[in-house]
């Protein structure tokens, strides 16, 4: 078993969803600088005999009932965090980030296994020059990219590859360790190159924050080449992983050759967006910034988007049958004109982003990766 320590540090805000949305008043309040998450506890343990309905029939938010000076007592607040929603409309809505049971938000190990997996099968799908093929038009739409799972990492998830890379959850640096450390409120949109949606309320981890955790990898699983012994003989035999026994030993490199890859395509994609300036300056930065040889540029959570999730551009390399792809399984809408996809048109339409003051400012979810392997 070989171990590495890894830092993750935040290079641009980082959200990952725990399924929860936030409403204003009711779980959480703001100012003009600041966000607190409401503490309900202690909140009804004061003034619970005032919830009582108005003449309207309603209650009144939790929210609603704190005083000024109890919106300087912190026992009234389970945490408080920088930056504050685009909306203060009473149950307007703010994504929650992920935390753990004491609000301390942490990195899911399996949303960096996730994404180390994506950049493993760009690798594999490169390097063993796969082609999408019409047999997938025959598949149900969850099973649409199994024909190359199975030709990557194995014949099923019990026979996987990827069993062998092992990734902890990933702690925050103790400068944060706090509840709320290192969030804070973000307005995000989903803009394309001609229109942007309405404003998205999220709590994201900020820049410069750094978290720890473990990457293992499981070397019983590559057995090496002139090892004859019966445990040997049965894995190579079973699995045939030793043909991609070094897909884990150069896990830096193939990361972050996919993440550039996407970079440049992001690049070309935002240099067409009229006031999306700075976030094309962001990308332009992550291109030229200097990546250590046990350094990986990774993309994580809510703002990856399709191709940083899939086989991506890799699948449409062939138009036509891509656009075959796209109508079998329902993956576009029709354009407010009522005009259909054209073979080669850019898929996906859209981006997620950070905005200020109206404009599109930041990408999201961009973190740098430092492996360091354990001393046996």
């Amino acid at each position: 078993m070989t171990t590495f320590d890894i830092k993750l540090t935040t290079k641009f805000p980082v959200h990952i969803g725990d399924g929860t949305t936030l409403h204003n008043k009711f779980d959480f309040i703001s100012d003009d600088r600041f966000t607190m998450r409401l503490n309900e506890e202690t909140i009804l343990k004061k003034y619970g005999s005032q919830l009582v309905p108005g003449s309207n029939g309603f209650y009144r938010a939790p929210g609603d009932l704190l005083s000024a000076n109890d919106k300087n007592d912190s026992q009234f607040f389970r945490y408080i965090i920088p930056g504050t929603p685009h909306s203060v409309k009473e149950y307007s809505e703010l994504k929650s980030c992920i935390k753990d049971v004491y609000d301390r938000p942490y990195i899911p190990g399996s949303s960096l296994k996730g994404a180390i997996r994506t950049a493993l099968a760009w690798a594999g799908f490169q390097e063993r020059n796969l082609k999408p093929s019409k047999d997938v038009l025959f598949q149900k739409r969850e099973e649409a990219g199994q024909i190359f799972e199975r030709e990557l990492f194995g014949v099923d998830s019990n026979q996987s590859i990827m069993r062998a890379l092992q990734v902890s959850d990933l702690t925050i640096d103790s400068e944060y360790d706090k509840p709320g450390g290192g969030l804070k409120v973000f307005n995000a949109q989903v803009i394309t190159e001609k229109s942007s949606d309405s404003l998205i309320q999220i709590e994201a981890i900020r820049r410069g924050v750094g978290f720890y955790g473990t990457i293992k990898v499981d070397s019983f699983l590559f057995p090496e080449v002139k090892n004859s012994s019966p445990y040997a003989l049965e894995v190579k035999k079973k699995l045939g992983f030793g043909k991609r026994a070094d897909w884990f030993t150069t896990i830096c490199e193939r990361t972050t050759r996919n993440s550039i890859e996407r970079i440049e395509r992001l690049l070309e994609w935002f240099s067409k967006v009229d006031g999306s300036e700075k976030v094309t300056n962001y990308y332009n930065d992550l291109l030229n910034s200097k990546i250590g040889e046990n350094e990986t540029l990774i993309q994580l959570g809510w703002g990856t988007g399709w191709d940083g999730m899939t086989f991506g551009a890799l699948l449409q390399e062939d138009k036509y049958l891509f656009e075959q792809i796209v109508s079998k399984f329902n993956m576009s809408k029709l354009s407010k004109s009522g005009i259909h996809r054209q073979p080669g048109e850019k898929f996906p339409k859209s981006r997620r982003v950070i905005t200020h003051n109206g404009a599109s400012y930041a990408p999201l979810g961009w973190v740098m990766v430092e492996f360091k392997e354990r001393k046996s």
